[in-house]
Order: C-alpha cells, then structure tokens, then sequence
C-alpha cells in the first residue's frame, strides 16, 4: 500500500485520481487517546513527499491528492478541524467523516472498534444509550447537524467522507444509527441540510460506506427497503443541485484500489 503501488492498481482500473484519506492521529479529549492512531503528522510528511515523487513521475496520467480521515466528534464540528500547522503543510484537503455518533460515549463504541454496528446492536448496548440521548430521532437529528457544522467550518477544501456509512444497512440485521423507514422524514431533511451546505462551500460527498468489496459487502444487503430508495433520491439531489459526489472505494487493502462495483451495477448512477 505505498503510494506508488497505488497508483499503477489505480491505473489499471482506469481511473485518473487518487485521494488517500489516512485517519488522523488525534486526541478526542485531554484524557483519551483517538480510536485511530495509526497515522501521525510524521506519517503524513512522509507520505507528502511520495505523493510529490509519484505525481512527478505520473503526472500526464494520474494525479494523486492527499487528506486525512478526521472523525466528527461534537455539534459544532470543531475537532474534526483541529489540524496541526505540520498537517496543513502535508495535506491538499480533509475529510470529515462520522465514524461513531458524537453524543455516544466513547465506552460505548469501543466494543466495536470504533463503529457502532453488528456486535453493539446486537447486545443491545446501542439501544440503550440512543434512548439516553433522546432516542433514534435525536441521534440521526445530531448526526445530520454535526455534519452541516463540520462543512460550514471547514478552513479546508473539503470531502465529506463515506456519507452512507452512517446509514449502511444489512437486511434484518442492523443500521449503524438505528434508522428505519420510519425516520425517511429525518433522514431526507438531513440529506436536504447536508447537500445546501456542500452547495455554500464546495464540499465533495464521499458516498462510500457499503464498502463495496473491500469489506465483502453483498449488493443484495441494499437492493432492498427503505435505504436503497433513500440512496438514490440522495444521489438525484446532489446531481440536481451540483453537488460532485463520487462512490469512492474506501480501499483497505491494494485489491480493492478503485473497487466501486455495487454503484457500477446501479442503473441510478450516472443516469
């Protein structure tokens, strides 16, 4: 997973730009250390001076970006935009991505390593504190407004990251935040705040977060209910309104460099 490897895997599947999106090494409070730490400002200086190398040597095929995964992790969007001066000086733009809901204790999500899905849910532990923060309805309410804040804020060229990761939903099992289509009201309201905000800023979407194939996910988890209708209204939307949306890979591994097979088999996209 070196930049140039990278970029030859991006080549062979056609494609003419690469962002990398490492998360970011940061603290979420005085006291505790981030879910991720696996990237720090060395790693980005580092990886700044291979993506100059690699866009020098590919330079009239392929053009690679760097930013970085920053979680969102309060309303007002702050710590997602706290970049050191050292990263400003490493990245071209920031990604800011919900990982985790911002009102649910960190305790809560580290069951999961970090993501509220198949193991918390099925404990019941979700649901439990969803209805101490107000219940399902708050929870999606306060994603939405944490993301608006965080496009709104933004000092940085920005890409909202994997938009539907926070919705992602496997047939009869669970959905990251508990939405059903019981909550298509809130859910299209958020969507409709989300996409005025990118329209006043200039912030991409990253639609990614059924992770097609780098995490094994079968289309057929979306092709039906409420989630997949809701997808492509979300996509007309932003193809209404200007907004570039792009169904990024969110590659964990070489082989799934440019993987965007599920959009690929969608009649919606593109259409």
């Amino acid at each position: 997973m070196n930049v140039k490897n990278i970029a030859e895997q991006a080549l062979k599947k056609g494609l003419t730009c690469v962002i990398l999106t490492p998360h970011f090494h940061k603290n979420v409070s005085d006291e505790t250390a981030s879910l991720y730490t696996d990237t720090n400002e060395d790693i980005l200086l580092q990886l700044r001076q291979e993506v100059d190398k690699v866009n020098s040597e590919f330079k009239d095929d392929l053009t690679v970006l760097l930013s970085t995964e920053a979680d969102i992790l309060d309303t007002n969007g702050i710590t997602a935009l706290k970049i050191s001066k050292k990263a400003e000086d490493a990245l071209d733009l920031v990604t800011p991505t919900v990982n985790y809901h911002p009102l649910l204790p960190l305790k809560a999500v580290e069951v999961t390593y970090g993501r509220c899905i198949a193991e918390i849910h099925s404990s019941g532990v979700y649901d439990a504190f969803a209805k101490k923060i107000g219940g399902v309805d708050k929870v999606l309410e306060t994603l939405y407004e944490t993301e608006v804040n965080a496009i709104i804020n933004s000092p940085y060229p920005s890409i909202l990251g994997h938009f539907f990761a926070a919705h992602s939903y496997a047939v009869g099992e669970y959905n990251w935040f508990g939405a059903s289509s019981k909550h298509l009201r809130i859910m299209d309201e958020g969507a409709d705040k989300i996409i005025d905000a990118c329209v006043k800023t200039g912030t991409m979407i990253d639609l990614t977060g059924i992770h097609c194939g780098s995490s094994g996910y079968d289309k057929k988890q979306n092709d039906d209910g409420f989630f997949y209708d809701y997808q492509k209204r979300f996509i007309q939307k932003c193809i209404n309104n200007n907004v570039l949306i792009f169904p990024g890979s969110d590659a964990h591994g070489l082989i799934a460099v440019g993987d965007i097979g599920y959009y690929r088999q969608k009649l919606y996209w593109g259409n």
